[in-house]
Order: structure tokens, then C-alpha cells, then sequence
């Protein structure tokens, strides 16, 4: 669990490795270390709470415990390169930027300590891990394959590389409109980053369209993503985000579902912060999963006249919900396209008895008599539950 293979810097990993060996030779000696330090205390404590090793190990123990033994591999093995990678993370400049004490009272490893215990890492960590274990098909998996496989994958999410943007620089002339291929604008991008195979800043392999979602689809950055309509289509950005800009509108409802559709999707992440809003207290009853305690007592608590959509793709009451922005200029076109979009898309889902209340009662309000709104939706009304199952 020394972590000597996580990085690709050999003097890094081999700096980690023996930092490992002299812990675990100090680790039932008797000799005296001499005076404690004043804050030991603190630190410690800091440590068992935010410590990136101890959230590392704890997360994937939490989401292990219940399933079947493998060949007896120590998780330990996993959550050791998975602590290497905040490394990674802690160490870039613009983090560093971020985190150091301006005032250099103390050490930048203790700035780092507090921001993780601030911030809660561990219920981070605990999210993320729950989400992958689903997400990755772990649920009827062994301890060794799950541990391994939620250990990598947030690894590769720590250490996504930076990659470069490049802007066109455009000139023209009487004659024509040309490109400066030589003197095109080059942008690091990390905080942001386009949905597209990508050129790394330091000339090595560049950042992959999968490197990139399963990024966006985590708690660290990219915060935001940036996607032609490829995007559209049959993936999944809901584990952290329920927003959408749209940029452009599209021409019909279908399209504009399948838009939204990418975050709207199991266990999203609005979903998951109303439930975590409402249900964060819940005692686990015997699970050591957090999250799975929290999802079973919405469940119970689910009103009579819902199904078993609810609470894994309709959210309990709650503050959060999936936004839809789009930044159309006053008298622009699109503000009318999007006003034809919105009777349209309230229809559409009308069909499917899957509408979203707040349109479907500004529509039906605007169009209708309100002493026909009740019998007109009844009528229309399909019912998705499924056929002849008793609800709870």
C-alpha cells in the first residue's frame, strides 16, 4: 500500500515509498522521540478526520464492507495510490495558490489539512465512492475488484492532465479572410474543458473524450463542459451536475430532452442533495454505507400516490432542481423559439405523463379555463407505474 507505482514521476513515487518504510519501521519500537509537538493533538485529529489516506481508506471500506471476500487483498493496497493522487491535486500551482497561508503561520501541508476537514472530504469521498459502485457495475462484485476498480477511476479523475485550448486568430485584407496558424491563442484549461479529443500542455498524449467525462463525472474539476450537439446523445453527465446552458436552441422538444436528458438521469445529482437535505441523520441500520441508508429511509417514507420512480429519479421536496439556462438576447429570435420550445416540450411530456409541474401549471393555466384544468390533465394522463404491483 506504499503507492511507489501511482506516479508516473519516479522520484516522486520513490519519495512516497520510503516515507512509507520509515513509518512502518518506527511502527512498535520503544525508543523515546522526545518532546511532543504542542499541536500534536490538533494535528492528529485533523488527520483522522481529513487526512486524504484515512478519507481514502474509510470511503472504500465503507462501500466494501458487505461484499463478497476475494483473494484477501488488504484495501489498504487500494487506498494507498488512491491517497498518492491528492498529491497530484494538492500540488498544482493553482491550488497551491488557493489553499496556502497567505500569512505563512503555517506549513502549506497543514493548509491542506484544514481545507480537507473544512470541506468535508470524507463525505466527498463517501458520494463519490457510492456513485461508482453502481455506476461501475460493482454492486454484486467482490471486495478486491471493487476496491480496485472506485480506487482507479478516482485516481484518474485527481490526475486528469491539463490540456490546451487553441483560438484562432483571424485577419483580413481587401483580398481574403485567412487564419494564423502561427500566432493562434493557446489556453490552459483545467477549471473548463471541451467534450473533445484534446492536446496536452506538456507535448505528451493528449486528453481522451472518456478522460475528460469521467472527470466532469466527479466531484473535481472540470467544473464545467463544453460540447457540440455529439454530447447530446446516450451519455451520462447527472452524477455531478443538474445544469445545462444552452447555447443554441434546437428545433423540436425531442431534441431538447435528449439535451437535458444527459442530467437527468438516476440517482442526479439534484436528486441526490435534496435527499441529503432531508435524510442526512438517518442512523445506517446496519449498513456502512451512507448513502444506501439515506436512500432507503426516502424510500420508506415515499407518499402513497408515488411509484417506484421515486426516490431514485424523482426527488423528495427540496431546494435543487435540474436548471436549464439559455442566454438569449432581448428580442432575439431565440427568445421566441424558446417560448414555442416550452408549449411544445410540456406537451410532449403531457403524452408521457412525465411532465415537470411548474411547466405543465403555466401552461395549463395560460391555455385553459381553471375550472377545466383537473379534468383535461386526468384525461390526458398515461400511468408508468408498473402493472399490477401493489404500491407500499
Amino acid at each position: 500500500w506504499s503507492g511507489s507505482e501511482a506516479s508516473d514521476d519516479k522520484k516522486v513515487a520513490d519519495g512516497w515509498a520510503r516515507h512509507v518504510e520509515l513509518a512502518t519501521e518506527l511502527v512498535g519500537k520503544t525508543e523515546k522521540l522526545g518532546r511532543p509537538p504542542d499541536d500534536l493533538s490538533r494535528v492528529l485529529s485533523l488527520m483522522a478526520i481529513g487526512g486524504p489516506g484515512v478519507v481514502s481508506m474509510r470511503a472504500l471500506e465503507r462501500v466494501v464492507s458487505g461484499q463478497s471476500e476475494g483473494d484477501g487483498t488488504d484495501v489498504r493496497s487500494y487506498a494507498g495510490p488512491l491517497a498518492h493522487s491528492f498529491l497530484h491535486l494538492f500540488n498544482l500551482p493553482e491550488v497551491m495558490y488557493l489553499l496556502r497561508d497567505r500569512g505563512k503561520e503555517e506549513p502549506y501541508w497543514q493548509s491542506v489539512l484544514n481545507y480537507c476537514v473544512a470541506g468535508n472530504l470524507q463525505s466527498v469521498m463517501d458520494e463519490f465512492s457510492h456513485i461508482l459502485m453502481e455506476s461501475l457495475g460493482l454492486v454484486d462484485a467482490n471486495r478486491d475488484r471493487a476496491a480496485k476498480d472506485v480506487s482507479k477511476v478516482i485516481s484518474d479523475s485527481l490526475t486528469i492532465r491539463t490540456s490546451t485550448a487553441k483560438a484562432d486568430v483571424i485577419t483580413t485584407n481587401r483580398r481574403r479572410v485567412q487564419i494564423e496558424d502561427d500566432n493562434a491563442i493557446r489556453m490552459r484549461t483545467r477549471f473548463a474543458m471541451r467534450f473533445a479529443d484534446q492536446d496536452s500542455e506538456d507535448g505528451s498524449e493528449g486528453t481522451r473524450k472518456d478522460q475528460v467525462r469521467a472527470a466532469f463525472n466527479s466531484p473535481f474539476w472540470p467544473f464545467v463542459l463544453a460540447t457540440t450537439s455529439v454530447g447530446q446523445e446516450g451519455l451520462d453527465f447527472h452524477p455531478y451536475c443538474h445544469a445545462v446552458v444552452h447555447w443554441n436552441l434546437p428545433s423540436n422538444p425531442v431534441d431538447l430532452e435528449q439535451r437535458e436528458g444527459r442530467i437527468h438521469r438516476y440517482k442526479g445529482h439534484a436528486l441526490r442533495k435534496n435527499i441529503a437535505d432531508q435524510f442526512a441523520e438517518t442512523p445506517q441500520r446496519g449498513t456502512t454505507d451512507p448513502w444506501i441508508a439515506m436512500f432507503e429511509a426516502a424510500r420508506e417514507s415515499r407518499p402513497d400516490d408515488e411509484n417506484d420512480l421515486y426516490p431514485f429519479w424523482i426527488s423528495p421536496n427540496g431546494a435543487a432542481k435540474i436548471e436549464r439556462h439559455v442566454p438569449a438576447l432581448p428580442h432575439s429570435r431565440e427568445q421566441i423559439q424558446k417560448a414555442n420550445l416550452s408549449r411544445s416540450l410540456v406537451l410532449y411530456r403531457m403524452v408521457f405523463g412525465q411532465n415537470r409541474q411548474e411547466d405543465l401549471v403555466e401552461y395549463l393555466t395560460q391555455q385553459l379555463p381553471p375550472e377545466d384544468v383537473d379534468g383535461i390533465v386526468e384525461l390526458c394522463r398515461i400511468d408508468l407505474s408498473p402493472l399490477g404491483k401493489e404500491r407500499d
